[in-house]
């Protein structure tokens, strides 16, 4: 006798699934994006000073990029408060990876690293348009994001170089 289907979990969509419609939905709007900022008055020229360009959809552009990063915000948000709901019971040791551990660092890294490096951001004024532009906080802010990005995506590639190796194998081996 077959096994009867459970027809309840076949119309439930799983994390997979989500999370490529998800994908489909943002690269499906980043590319009109994309097609809107350049296909239609990409080259106006800046009313002040014609040396320079000012295309005609910046504004939806940035708004854009406003809602990407506000939805990513609240995804991480709503998935730290789901997985500290459903499966805050398994922090500790997962399938033998240190989950309680690795969470701990990774929150502890960004936070050093959003500290140290708002502390030791620039805020010398640059030109933009032809313009000073002097705007202290947001200055150190952007030179914070970048240089936390960068710090970040080294110790990524580190963290994946080091997987790749087989070091900790040889180590747990002796």
């Amino acid at each position: 006798m077959a096994a009867k289907k459970n027809n309840n979990i076949d119309r439930r969509w799983s994390e997979e699934k989500i999370s490529s419609a998800i994908l489909i939905i943002l690269i499906m709007l980043s590319a009109i994006m994309f097609v809107v900022f350049f296909s239609s008055g990409y080259n106006e020229p800046w009313e002040e000073n014609t040396e320079f360009i000012n295309p005609a959809h910046t504004d939806n552009l940035i708004n854009f990029m406003f809602f990407i990063g506000g939805t990513a915000c609240v995804a991480v948000f709503a998935s730290m408060l789901w997985f500290a709901r459903c499966r805050g019971h398994v922090l500790n040791v997962t399938g033998g990876i240190p989950a309680g551990k690795i969470s701990a660092a990774v929150v502890s890294l960004l936070i050093i690293s959003l500290i140290v490096t708002y502390v030791t951001s620039s805020n010398t004024a640059i030109i933009i348009n032809g313009r000073s532009y002097n705007e202290t906080s947001w200055l150190c802010l952007t030179d914070m994001f970048i240089h936390t990005t960068e710090i970040l995506l080294g110790v990524a590639v580190l963290a994946v170089v080091y997987g790749m190796s087989g070091i900790n194998r040889r180590i747990q081996k002796h």
